[in-house]
């Protein structure tokens, strides 16, 4: 299973539970006032973004516990204001994250770590716009996912540096499906 099947299984599982969004897809990461401005005319919205992977285990099958984040964003509407709008978004993702394995037999646990942060601030009041962010760490086994046939220019590795007496040391590694 690769981060990006991963992520594509968990926009599905929202998009299906919460039919209230305008909005609900994959996202590059974390939002700054910019990201804000171009996504704020899609809301309410839901953004999920793969935030980093901590230590992999390698041995037997491999897996990793991933860090995951969905961003909230909401503005003002005729019926509902942004806060509330928000508020209940947060506490519908916190409900589906119990014992969420987003249809996958590759997930190895459930959600763990949850935390939701109201992330509001100054840059955000002067768009009309709610954003939070609910972040969770989640164990998924892994597949390599790498195409190596599509790393044609990336094939070979290099790297230099020094001993601590300054003495220079190259290193050199020739990437699987590389031709020596």
């Amino acid at each position: 299973m690769t981060l990006a099947e991963i992520q594509t299984a968990m926009v599905a599982t929202f998009n299906s539970k919460l039919p209230q969004l305008k909005t609900c897809e994959a996202h590059e990461g974390r939002f700054d006032a910019n990201e804000l401005k171009r996504v704020a005319g899609r809301c309410p919205a839901l953004y999920v973004a793969c935030l980093g992977l901590g230590q992999p285990v390698l041995s037997g099958t491999p897996f990793a516990p991933i860090r995951w984040g969905v961003f909230v964003v909401t503005k003002d509407a005729p019926k509902a204001d942004r806060s509330t709008t928000a508020l209940n978004l947060v506490q519908g993702v916190n409900v589906l994250l119990s014992e969420q394995s987003w249809g996958l037999e590759h997930a190895r646990s459930d959600p763990e770590r949850v935390s939701s942060q109201n992330l509001f601030g100054s840059a955000t009041a002067g768009q009309g716009v709610m954003i939070w962010a609910v972040t969770w760490t989640q164990e998924f086994q892994l597949d390599d996912g790498v195409l190596w046939e599509e790393l044609n220019d990336f094939l070979t590795a290099a790297g230099e540096s020094a001993t601590t007496d300054g003495a220079a040391i190259t290193t050199k590694q020739t990437l699987p499906g590389a031709s020596a």
